[in-house]
């Protein structure tokens, strides 16, 4: 990612601590595979990136060049350009063609000039007196206002009686009148591209009459809201897609530097960083342009401090008795609200610092945790000599990277599952953990659950093999959710499905020596992994069982229900919360509240921390589950 120091132009009341999306700056510094050299002026794009800050760290795909001749100030626009340009494209229309706009807002005024220079002919609508005024001043001649013309007579007197080839709808309401308009204005087979919010309620006769044809414009263009384009970096081939948002960037910036479109006109005011609020406020009022610009001071020298990822928020804080000092990487949901609140609740370490993908999240997370510490540099937090422990909640892609180097460190470690996505980090891992000497745990929490513990200890007085069988009822998730993408999420096997390849023989008290699987086939929404799937299990005690996993079943039927039948026994748990035990004839049943063993998982890391006895998970176990979910998920994949 390329860090810059830049200028932005703020959306309009986002109620986010990160806001702003979109910028223009200088590269100071270079990620990995960066082509921008250090020095390069560039635009940049992304509400989850080019936030309003001296400093962020933004993607290659959602950089642009700036060209010579034109200004941090001008190119602040690029991402406003970028959606006013993809809706423009999304018309299909070309040079002599007629545009319609309705709507003269910030967006509406460059896509209105876009249009124009495109060689369209352009006619333009808005209540608003000043902006109609505005669009003159831009060179906009046939700008008109609603309520003081009859719209539909004066586009038809601009096209010869025929209608405008496309509207673009730049409006932004809820009301229906602006798409009912649109449709009165475009000819027959014509065309209505809706790019603001408004209202989508449509008169089937207005639209059948003309059989006119109703898009939606997506935001920037072709790679918004793909994680693959705007995260990986993966670019879409040009001679297939011709024109993706990071294209659409450079293609606006042209237009600014040949002075086909203008924003000068635009800007109301350019206010200081240190002014925010004010800048802010001042959209509240009756601006008479549409425009302001965050301006950061230049530096003549590169201060390092303001390079740095980590900030201190506050003093260390001394430790309670018998608690370590730890370190929060990753705090996603998961941890905030199901882990954490445990973890503080047992007094197992103090919070000191807190390390996310962004500085924003960072730092909202150790403000809300009480760190002392907000970072986006695992390795500058692990030079930390006070900090014993590190608590990883990452995407799945990350976990084995961050383990090797927390154990590197001399950190001990507690990961989400899955422990790694691959059998190269599992080597790597196991050689930091025999150098090192540190404690790993994996939350492999089921093993931990109140009532695992008491089949656990039923099977235990039960002669001979067993047999288990588990039912996981996962739900269906989207097929672009994260954990469903190869590179990141690794799939629902390798992400959950791991849990229960170690309660399995956790349950029997035997290991896995051989495994089967067999899948469903691809559903009406193909996923890159299979999510149902049945394995066929072998224990070394000659022991049997199997894990249904899939997502094909109804939500009202309970999501986990394990088996076990040992000796003339049956023990059946259903979701962690009622267990049916069925010997001698007498059924009877155990109930509680649904426990999935988090807490007691964490008091068992904190004995083990302390040095006191511990059932916490062995790195024996943890290796042998990772590589069953590793070689299962081979399987998954036609590999094996």
């Amino acid at each position: 990612a390329g860090i810059l120091r830049r200028l932005g132009a703020p959306p309009a009341g986002s109620a986010l601590q990160e806001i702003g999306y979109s910028a223009a700056g200088i590269v100071v510094a270079q990620g990995e595979a960066v082509s921008f050299p250090i020095g390069t002026r560039v635009a940049c794009a992304g509400s989850q990136f080019a936030h309003h800050a001296e400093v962020i760290s933004v993607p290659e795909n959602l950089l642009a060049r700036i060209p010579d001749g034109v200004s941090f100030e001008q190119a602040a626009f690029s991402t406003l350009g970028a959606i006013a340009l993809h809706g423009f494209r999304r018309t299909g229309a070309g040079l002599g063609e007629s545009i319609a706009v309705v709507g003269l807002g910030l967006v509406g005024l460059l896509g209105a000039q876009v249009a124009r220079a495109a060689g369209c002919g352009v006619i333009a609508f808005d209540p608003d007196p000043g902006r109609v005024e505005l669009a003159g001043a831009l060179g906009l001649g046939n700008a008109r206002r609603l309520g003081e013309v009859d719209a539909a007579a004066e586009t038809r007197a601009f096209t010869a009686g025929a209608g405008v080839d496309a509207v673009l709808i730049f409006a932004a309401t809820p009301s229906d009148e602006p798409l009912a308009l649109a449709m009165d204005l475009a000819r027959r087979k014509g065309k209505v591209v809706v790019v603001g919010d408004v209202g989508m309620r449509v008169d089937r006769s207005r639209m059948y009459e003309k059989e006119l044809d109703l898009l939606i414009s997506t935001s920037y263009g072709p790679g918004r809201y793909d994680p693959t384009y705007e995260e990986s970096g993966l670019d879409y081939p040009l001679p297939y897609v011709r024109w993706t948002e990071g294209r659409n960037l450079s293609a606006f910036l042209e237009l600014l530097a040949s002075d086909k479109v203008r924003v000068e006109p635009l800007i109301e005011r350019i206010f200081p960083v240190a002014q925010a609020q004010a800048a802010y406020a001042s959209l509240k009022g009756s601006l008479r342009r549409p425009a302001v610009l965050l301006s950061f001071p230049a530096k003549t020298g590169e201060d390092p401090r303001r390079l740095a990822r980590s900030v201190r928020l506050s003093s260390p804080k001394p430790l309670s008795s018998g608690a370590v000092k730890a370190a929060v990487v990753g705090p996603g949901s998961f941890m905030r609200e199901r882990f954490l609140p445990e973890f503080r609740r047992e007094k197992v370490g103090e919070i000191e610092a807190v390390v996310s993908g962004s500085g924003g999240s960072a730092r909202s997370a150790a403000e809300a945790l009480g760190a002392s510490v907000a970072s986006t540099d695992l390795e500058e937090i692990l030079s930390d000599p006070i900090l014993r422990l590190v608590v990883i909640g990452t995407r799945h892609h990350l976990h084995g990277q961050q383990v090797e180097q927390a154990l590197l460190a001399g950190k001990s470690v507690f990961v989400e599952k899955p422990l790694c996505l691959t059998r190269g980090e599992l080597d790597r891992i196991r050689e930091a953990r025999e150098r090192s000497g540190a404690l790993l745990a994996v939350g492999f929490n089921r093993r931990y659950a109140p009532l695992i513990g008491e089949m656990k200890q039923r099977l235990s007085r039960l002669a001979g093999p067993r047999m288990v069988q588990v039912r996981v009822n996962a739900g269906r998730l989207p097929a672009d959710h994260w954990t469903q993408q190869p590179e990141i999420g690794g799939g629902r096997l390798v992400g959950e499905g791991c849990h229960f390849l170690d309660l399995a023989p956790f349950l029997v008290g035997s290991p896995i020596v051989s495994l089967q699987l067999e899948r469903a086939g691809p559903g009406a929404d193909p996923i890159p992994f299979p999510d149902s799937f049945v394995l066929s299990l072998r224990f070394a005690d000659g022991s049997a069982g199997s894990l249904v996993y899939t997502s094909l079943g109804d939500a009202s039927l309970g999501k986990e229900r394990i088996e076990v039948h040992a000796c003339g026994a049956s023990l059946v748990l259903e979701d962690f919360e009622e267990l049916r035990i069925h010997q001698g004839g007498k059924p009877r049943t155990i109930s509680r509240t649904m426990d999935k063993g988090i807490v007691q998982e964490i008091r068992e890391l904190k004995a083990a921390l302390q040095g006191k006895p511990s059932s916490l998970i062995s790195w024996e176990e943890i290796e042998a589950a990772t590589l069953w979910t590793l070689h299962a998920q081979d399987l998954l994949e036609g590999r094996g």
